[in-house]
């Protein structure tokens, strides 16, 4: 084997075995990467040559022969390396053991690249995406997404050739052309035919019709057009290759020392030291893998920025809380925003000539609700500043993350770790469609690695009595099962099986299924005891017939006990004679001329039964007891089981199937068709099977989370159930997709309007109004990757300072001058600042909730003081525009302010003059930066 072949198979090794994705990484990066693989092989050459002459018989003449066995040995040994990489951790493959390691971390890395830079000699290539992605997540598509070339792809601006590219489904011409199972890597293929020929019209381009060109145009389109396919890192991926190289050095793999012209040599120990060296080369590269490897987890595990966020509050609630004055004073602020005007008009059906009189009407506007995301920020601060000084978590109806799931999960768990009694989820199944946010068609290996990370953050978030209920179907069932049954240490409460489509599925290939499986762990099932009761259905309401004197309702239960696996010969204490009046149907446990009449515990065929009491509690109970002469002439025992309970009412055991066909994924999508007037979501829940988990896990003033959030049935029912039940459960939904903005959230707003809609146009005005706060997060995987570039080379030296200290790391400067305006960037998404929300980052970080945010301008610099609580002290966060302070001004400010206030800690951005303070500065990096 030539040395130039190797080199080549190494490359393709290396490019299987590198853990980055190439589309999350910039082309620096990857360059590089290969530039380190460079350099380690000319050490290797050195080492292999110095090797060779140090052979027993030192056969120089022999080098090149030499060099060809201990070549075909490495490539063995690299080859050994990639397929136990791809065993372990590679995306689309069977793995020999299915079940995920503890290590093991799963990246998703499902949003299409808007942007890619390379250049070609002299001249810039710009790839971008037209704002066509549609973000439907949870939204299983018919036809999958996939990158092609716009209308017009091709545009020159001076030195820079830009080619534009879509990402959306194919058009039925198109699928006649690729097919109905089209694969990127086809289309790929005809984009470049395309662009090769418009490219010749651009000057800057000389070599367009190159072959070097061609295969450098096709590498970038192939990056900009992946598959998106996530990743399986490892944390200790260095110490999983170090012990199989060890394990290949104690193996005669390549048998060097067999080869004629090496007969002379001591076969032993130059075979040894030949594959030695070999094992050298495999440990040096395996650590710069593993090196690259570790930054991944370390951006990954990172805390999340706070990029927005914003409130969504109805008119009425602001009056309620602040009074009718305040909705005045900010009322021209409103009927002069156009765009939450629009959005009005939009979500309700008004006539756009009538809504601005509407809205000088207190009555009639008092459902409209308020998005702040429509205004600027000083009129948010105002808005909060004014609300009653309360915690605010206690008047919101809910809170939204738009972010992947793993990163909001990892980020919040400072404000909600222990506080949420019920988790519902419907994560994605096995059900072959690809065109899915989280991908559908996961290998089982990655599907059970994708819902360990995200189960055993959540799990956290459990209040000691919580429970987390998990939809799933036939796919993944059994394996769910297990891994929560490891999670969550066998505290399965039991399965229930749903009914969600009475029809049966017409494409399964032998039988038509109808359900699916709710499977419910608890935190600590011993502590959930008062879960799992629930109100009687009007059925059950109906048994309970008759009236006692007092006026409470009763029904009557035969006192013997009908289960067959107990009588008279297992439970014979129970067997016992019961005698009764037949005027006045009382009973006693004595005969007298009273009570002449004996009842026994039989069955209908006479044979010996028991009764459910013993003596004891018969005795003690005897006015809850009567007798009845039943059709056969037989007398019987009843007890009167009452309606309610020592005041309370009565309640029954959720049973373990559902069947009602309101809870059929049908009635989901007609709720969802009602709502807006057309098909927004192909597979939503149903409304009342949602209201239904909820109420069989919580009661009263709970928070109810979905992280695989959809189309936001779960705040529907959260949001419903208030309203039928007066109950004050909050919602907390994460979503990645861009449902959030088309879905979710015109969702929400329609509800706090009326919950009664038919073809998108409210029937009545039966809503409540709602507040809730939305937040999009930074995702660093995707955002820090796409911003920074890396200087200087890669070694593990310095990969870490470059990366981990820099560029993951809160700049100084911006938390001193948190109130700067930044430039907004509208994507399609949301809007978004260049700058992180530091303010809201600080409160989740620390664990705080705020209690009042007060914001205020003093000597022209603006403040505000936020109060909440921190493990259990009350704790003032301050931040101000530091770079102008008079520090001896701002030191009465700060100390006016803490005045009758009892507060226990403070923090404060910058320097001040406070004698006992806390400089947010110092710990914010160590807070942002965590380990997996």
């Amino acid at each position: 084997m030539s040395k130039n072949k190797l080199q080549v198979s190494i490359h393709s090794l290396i490019l299987s075995l590198f853990p980055i994705h190439p589309k999350a990484i910039n082309e620096q990066i990857h360059t590089q990467v290969f530039s380190e693989v460079q350099k380690l092989w000319k050490s290797y050459e050195s080492k292999l040559r110095s090797q060779i002459q140090s052979l027993s018989l030192n056969k120089i003449d022999q080098e090149a022969k030499i060099k060809t066995h201990v070549y075909e040995n490495l490539l063995k040994n690299l080859e050994t390396l990639q397929e136990a990489r791809k065993n372990h951790f590679n995306t689309g493959s069977r793995p020999s053991h299915w079940w995920p390691d503890s290590n093991d971390i799963y990246l998703s890395n499902r949003v299409p690249a808007y942007s890619h830079t390379f250049r070609f000699q002299d001249n810039t290539i710009y790839f971008t995406l037209e704002e066509t992605f549609s973000g439907k997540g949870m939204d299983k598509s018919a036809r999958k997404k996939l990158y092609l070339l716009s209308e017009i792809p091709v545009k020159q601006y001076s030195s820079i050739v830009q080619i534009s590219f879509q990402f959306r489904s194919l058009t039925d011409e198109e699928i006649t052309e690729f097919g109905r199972q089209p694969k990127q890597e086809s289309i790929n293929n005809a984009m470049l035919k395309t662009l090769r020929k418009l490219l010749r019209k651009f000057s800057i381009l000389v070599d367009v019709d190159s072959s070097h060109f061609i295969e450098t145009l096709s590498f970038h389109i192939s990056l900009f057009a992946q598959e998106n396919d996530p990743l399986i890192l490892h944390k200790h991926l260095f110490d999983y290759y170090a012990d199989l190289i060890n394990k290949l050095l104690r193996i005669d793999s390549g048998n060097l020392s067999q080869v004629n012209f090496l007969s002379k040599i001591e076969k032993e120990k130059d075979d040894y030291l030949l594959r030695k060296t070999n094992s050298w080369f495999l440990l040096k590269l395996a650590k710069l893998l593993a090196t690259f490897e570790d930054l991944l987890i370390s951006i990954w595990s990172k805390k999340s920025l706070v990029s927005q966020t914003e409130y969504v509050i109805t008119l009425g609630k602001l009056a309620e809380w602040i009074g009718s004055d305040f909705v005045e004073e900010i009322s021209d602020s409103i009927v002069s925003n156009e765009k939450q005007i629009k959005e009005w008009v939009d979500l309700y059906k008004i006539d756009p000539i009538t809504i601005k009189e509407q809205l000088r009407d207190s009555e009639l506007r008092k459902l409209f609700p308020i998005d702040t995301g429509y205004f600027n920020t000083d009129f948010k601060w105002k808005l909060l500043n004014a609300l009653p000084d309360i915690p605010i978590h206690d008047l919101l109806d809910g809170y939204i993350y738009k972010s992947d799931n793993w990163y909001a999960l990892n980020s919040l768990q400072e404000i909600w770790s222990g506080k949420i009694k019920c988790i519902y989820i419907d994560p994605p199944y096995n059900t072959g469609n690809d065109d899915f946010l989280y991908k559908d068609n996961f290998d089982r290996y990655e599907w059970m690695v994708m819902m360990r990370n995200r189960l055993e953050l959540a799990k956290t978030y459990l209040t000691d009595d919580g429970v987390i209920i998990t939809s799933i179907d036939d796919n993944e069932m059994s394996n769910l099962k297990l891994l929560l049954d490891e999670i969550f240490d066998n505290n399965s409460i039991g399965p229930i099986i749903v009914q969600t489509n009475p029809r049966g599925r017409t494409l399964d290939k032998h039988l038509a299924k109808t359900h699916e499986y709710l499977l419910i762990y608890a935190l600590n099932k011993d502590h959930t005891n008062t879960l799992f009761k629930i109100p009687k259905s009007e059925n059950q309401l109906a048994e309970y017939n008759k009236v006692d004197d007092s006026g409470r309702s009763y029904r009557l239960i035969e006192l013997r006990n009908r289960n067959p696996r107990f009588n008279r010969t297992n439970r014979p204490n129970l067997y016992y004679p019961i005698y009764t009046n037949q005027n006045t149907f009382q009973i006693s446990l004595t005969q007298s001329a009273e009570f002449p009449i004996e009842i026994l515990p039989k069955t209908s065929r006479n044979v010996d039964d028991c009764w459910t009491w013993s003596k004891e509690k018969t005795l003690t109970n005897r006015d809850l007891l009567v007798s009845k002469k039943v059709a056969t002439g037989a007398w019987r025992v009843f007890r009167k089981n009452y309606l309610d309970k020592k005041g309370e009412s009565s309640t029954t055991k959720e049973k373990s199937m559902w069947t009602e066909g309101s809870l059929s994924n049908e009635r989901g999508r007609e709720q969802l068709r009602d709502l807006f007037g057309s098909h927004t979501h192909d597979y939503p829940k149903s409304v009342n099977y949602i209201e239904r988990v909820v109420q069989l896990a919580t009661d009263d003033n709970h928070v109810i989370m979905d992280f695989f959030a959809g189309s936001g049935t779960t705040a529907h029912a959260v949001m419903q159930l208030n309203q039928k039940n007066q109950t004050k459960n909050q919602f907390l939904l994460i979503e990645k997709s861009n449902q959030l903005k088309n879905v979710i959230l015109p969702r929400i707003k329609k509800l706090a309007y009326s919950y009664q809609w038919k073809e998108g146009s409210p029937i009545d005005k039966s809503g409540q109004g709602v507040f809730l706060q939305y937040q999009v997060l930074e995702q660093p995987m995707e955002e820090i990757f796409t911003k920074v570039g890396l200087g200087g080379n890669v070694s593990s030296m310095n990969l870490k300072y470059n990366f981990t200290d820099k560029k993951l790391q809160v700049q100084v400067e911006n938390l001193s001058n948190p109130f700067n305006n930044f430039p907004e960037i509208e994507r399609a998404e949301f809007k978004k600042n260049t700058s992180s929300d530091y303010i809201y980052t600080a409160n989740q970080l620390l664990g705080l909730n705020p209690s009042s945010i007060r914001y205020d301008f003093h000597n022209g610099i603006q403040y505000l003081f936020i109060i909440g609580v921190i493990d259990e002290q009350k704790t003032l966060l301050v931040w101000r525009n530091a770079g102008n302070l008079d520090f001896k001004k701002d030191k009465k400010i700060l100390e006016q302010n803490l005045v009758n206030t009892q507060i226990s800690q403070i923090f404060v951005n910058d320097f001040c003059l406070l004698d006992q303070y806390t400089q947010i500065e110092s710990i914010f990096g160590s807070m942002i930066t965590t380990k997996a």
